[in-house]
């Protein structure tokens, strides 16, 4: 029988309740930088896998975590705290863990369990947390455990227990490009059933019926069918400090102890897609644009892309306006199934001043736009809705935007989501520089939202404040109703395909078949 090492476990959040989905499970995507990790032990001689019980349980509605452990030996287990979404349902598997197998040693990772770690480290079933960046703190970590050592004084960047004390060893690792360089952030073998993962649904509906029915019912509204992209390994790091990301530059200076950008090698990052295709991805994400120096990588990057010969669709997410260059080297490397997204969050200028850590005028956002549309590159521009301080006139700037770009463009389609508070942001450490009140400030804030029944990463949004577009709000409800309603009211594109699942959801109701 095989035996492991260390299991890294990735924990959807189960309970979700958005009305046109209902009940639902979401963040079945995992952090790709678990693969590296994953990677790391390997190549330190360490046996490992990585599981997800969301996708286990769909093949195995008996499938258990524990068991799965104790069958395979496993002597220690970390479970990847990326997203602070997973906190409370991360935290309920621990303690079931821990319950079932008292000796097994269980730690966290992830920009969640870091920014936390003082505070995860009151849960006893908690016995390490590994802080910031883990490529190196992994394995020095598994390989003492396996030697069976307790003292973990040498392991950079941990939080442990010795006997009643908790330890804090000092952060004095972050990734340089030869650590990203010589790992594999692509091998999907690493993880259990990984061909199941390639195009696993993004939500699975919770009802009645039998749990393969519910996945087949997820994934033939929710899969990608005819193009599936993966997540990709860039870079690490940021430059600016965008009011609700927790992953700016003064939260990567906290939370990792990073100091300055780093990106992979474009040969790597070209083998990364290459892997990646050979798996059977069709395209990737990419989320990595930290300028200037993104502009000159990602440029040398496609030449390369195309030098290979690679038919690989990108989804490119934008953090500040792309160059001509840029564009012209994008439509020149993909084809249409690619495309470009970017977020002014505003129409108001006045607004994104305080709001974007990388600010432009709405005249260069047209002329980007402009040359997207002449080279036929499909483009999103996204909205965000709650940014402090917004008034009506600022508001009605971003309907006329919007209203702009619909009318202007074929090639360039805008949606709006609502600001969802984590960890880390500006606004979650300084609320009363952007006027918020009653806010997510400490882990068990966290966890309370999480665990009421109605909650939902697309309507929760974790604050407070006096007014929105210069009305008074009573409580953090009627915020979280308001900014639905203007969401769907001005910008949703299928509000017909919504009323119909929310009747759909109504009946399924009074035929027993939802919870």
């Amino acid at each position: 029988m095989e035996e492991l090492d260390c299991v890294l476990v990735h924990v959807p959040k189960y309970q979700n309740y958005y009305p046109p989905l209902n009940n639902y499970s979401s963040l079945n995507w995992m952090s790709q930088s678990i693969f590296g990790l994953s990677d790391s032990l390997e190549k330190a001689g360490l046996e490992s896998k990585i599981v997800h019980p969301g996708i286990e349980s769909i093949l195995d509605k008996r499938f258990s975590l524990g068991n799965y452990l104790q069958q395979k030996n496993v002597k220690s287990v970390g479970f990847s705290l990326h997203f602070h979404q997973q906190i409370s349902d991360t935290l309920a598997v621990v303690r079931q863990i821990k319950k079932e197998l008292p000796e097994i040693f269980v730690f966290l990772g992830g920009v969640t369990a870091s920014f936390f770690s003082r505070e995860l480290m009151q849960y006893p079933e908690v016995d390490a947390v590994i802080r910031g960046e883990g490529e190196v703190p992994l394995p020095g970590l598994v390989q003492k455990i396996k030697q069976g050592k307790e003292l973990f004084d040498d392991v950079p960047n941990l939080t442990w227990r010795r006997g009643n004390e908790i330890v804090e060893n000092p952060m004095s690792y972050t990734a340089a490009q030869d650590d990203l360089d010589k790992l594999d952030y692509a091998h999907l073998p690493y993880l259990e059933n990984y061909e199941k993962y390639l195009n696993f649904p993004k939500a699975i509906f919770h009802t009645k019926l039998p749990s393969t029915w519910n996945y087949k019912l997820s994934q033939k509204l929710y899969a990608e069918r005819k193009n599936i992209f993966g997540g990709l390994t860039v870079g690490r790091g940021c430059h600016v400090n965008c009011f609700y990301c927790g992953g700016g530059s003064r939260a990567q200076a906290l939370i990792n102890h990073r100091k300055k950008v780093v990106f992979r090698s474009p040969d790597k990052v070209v083998a990364s897609m290459q892997h990646l295709q050979s798996f059977g991805y069709s395209g990737t994400y990419i989320s990595f644009d930290p300028h200037p120096q993104s502009q000159h990588y990602y440029v040398d990057l496609f030449q390369r892309i195309r030098q290979e010969k690679l038919d690989f669709d990108v989804i490119f997410s934008a953090w500040h306006l792309p160059s001509k260059d840029f564009l012209l080297e994008f439509q020149k490397t993909f084809g249409r199934g690619s495309s470009i997204s970017i977020s002014p969050e505003t129409g108001s200028e006045r607004l994104r001043k305080t709001a974007r850590g990388n600010f432009f005028r709405n005249i260069e956002l047209m002329e980007m736009l402009d040359q997207c549309e002449k080279l036929n590159i499909r483009t999103t521009v996204f909205f965000s809705l709650g940014i402090p301080g917004e008034k009506k006139e600022d508001f009605h700037e971003t309907l006329a935007m919007k209203n702009m770009i619909r009318s202007r463009y074929k090639n360039i389609r805008t949606r709006a989501f609502l600001v969802e508070m984590e960890p880390g942001a500006p606004w979650h450490l300084h609320p009363e520089k952007f006027g918020l009140k009653k806010i997510r400030r400490s882990l068990q804030d966290f966890i309370n939202d999480q665990s009421m029944p109605g909650y939902s990463s697309m309507t929760s949004i974790g604050f407070m404040m006096d007014e929105l577009l210069d009305e008074k709000l009573t409580d953090r409800q009627d915020l979280e109703k308001r900014l639905l309603k203007l969401k769907c009211d001005n910008f949703c594109p299928n509000r017909k395909i919504c009323a119909v699942m929310r009747t759909g959801w109504k009946a399924a109701g009074f035929l027993g078949m939802t919870n």
